[in-house]
């Protein structure tokens, strides 16, 4: 009987008809693959049946229910190669465990646990760690730490810079760098092999989107989806992709008129609490969500905030793309760059209002001894900056050269 999913079938109603007696039943398709029944059982275990050397083996793969029977057949062809070549299954099988319990990829989520409760890192940073360590370097994933060496690093780095770009390969290397260091701190690892591996050179983006560019990825966010209500705040707000996408409810005032950050990290980049002041148009969009109970985010539809990033954008790209409005190489930090840039030239918003609405690390606001004595919010500075940044996007919905005398 060739061993099949309705042959197999057929089988047990045979075998509850006959009191399910003891048996192994053999496949035609692959001798030595059988099906073995103890008695009174309705379900079986495959076994492979070989020969080593002088010896007669039966080794059971697994049982019925808990694999399929074509790959319980593969299985077995594997261990039949493997007698051929006088490895014993059994011993390569023990091997094989004991060789993955000591893998790296089993230390990648304790590393990753370690980054967020630990060392309290933003769950955007924790992000990009398992993106780099699980994704980029999955080649790496069934090697013990110490039989990584830099070659086999550098390899990978390539294939990143290739596949996915420069600043891709550095951060993964960064990336990669910290968990082999915190493996050496755990004993998991006795060296670094990402040390001495080379860096490629970052260029740094200087693409300001134009007038005509924020008014087609505008446009393009008519659909009232909770993505086009995100992209349309982030333009609006200039904020941090993750500060719009991971909102709070208990981060928007309403009363106030304005998103109120805490000062820790992940919220904010430079810990200090940071507020900003919504316009008009802003305002609007939030008050089109709806609080859900237990669910303490504005968007997203589970417990961790709106998370699908990259198909926002896709569908973005797609509807300009059907309207004959592409914009090329546009991200979402994009809106920052232009905001900075545009509210400065365009509405005249002095450099340190803008400087602080993007909340860097590094403001030059609170640079040299001001970081000691100023601490001004300068909120009415900001209210005014934001209004007019609101208006000033609003209009180029409907223009992409505006009248900047109504909007500033």
């Amino acid at each position: 009987m060739k061993f099949t999913k309705d042959s197999l079938n057929k089988l047990k109603a045979e075998r509850e008809k006959a009191g399910n007696p003891e048996r192994v039943y053999w496949d035609d398709e692959t001798p030595g693959f059988g099906l073995r029944f103890r008695a009174g059982s309705t379900s079986g275990s495959f076994i492979a049946h070989f020969r080593i050397g002088d010896k007669q083996r039966k080794m059971t793969i697994d049982k019925q229910g808990k694999i399929s029977v074509d790959d319980a057949r593969e299985r077995a062809r594997e261990y039949f190669q493997q007698a051929k070549k006088n490895i014993d299954p059994a011993v390569q099988l023990r091997k094989d465990k004991k060789r993955a319990s000591k893998a790296l990829e089993p230390l990648i989520q304790p590393f990753l646990d370690y980054l967020e409760h630990d060392r309290k890192r933003s769950p955007s940073y924790v992000g990009e760690n398992k993106r780099s360590l699980e994704r980029y370097f999955a080649a790496l994933h069934t090697f013990a730490p110490d039989d990584i060496d830099r070659e086999m690093v550098s390899t990978e780095l390539r294939n990143i810079k290739t596949g996915h770009g420069p600043i891709a390969m550095n951060r993964s290397r960064a990336h990669l760098s910290k968990f082999f260091n915190w493996m050496i701190a755990e004993g998991a690892a006795s060296h670094n092999p990402v040390t001495g591996t080379n860096k490629t050179d970052e260029h740094e983006r200087d693409r300001v989107l134009t007038f005509a560019e924020l008014a087609n990825i505008w446009n393009a966010c008519d659909g009232g989806e909770q993505s086009d209500k995100i992209i349309r705040l982030l333009m609006l707000t200039a904020m941090r992709r993750d500060q719009i996408t991971k909102l709070r409810w208990s981060e928007v005032n309403f009363e106030e008129e304005r998103i109120e950050l805490p000062a820790k990290q992940g919220r904010t980049k430079n810990k200090e609490k940071f507020l900003m002041p919504l316009s008009k148009p802003a305002l609007a969009i939030l008050k089109t969500m709806k609080a859900r109970e237990n669910i303490p985010f504005v968007f997203g539809e589970g417990e961790k905030g709106f998370s699908g990033h990259s198909n926002a954008k896709e569908r973005v790209d797609a509807i300009m793309k059907e309207r004959g409005t592409t914009v090329p190489n546009w991200t979402y930090h994009d809106f920052r760059t232009a905001f900075q840039t545009h509210a400065q030239d365009a509405l005249k918003v002095p450099f340190h209002v803008a400087d602080l609405l993007l909340s860097h690390k590094g403001s030059a606001v609170r640079k040299g001894a001001a970081k000691h004595y100023n601490f001004a919010q300068y909120l009415d500075e900001k209210v005014d900056a934001m209004s007019k940044w609101g208006r000033f996007i609003e209009s180029l919905s409907k223009s992409p050269k505006p009248d900047l005398r109504l909007v500033a």
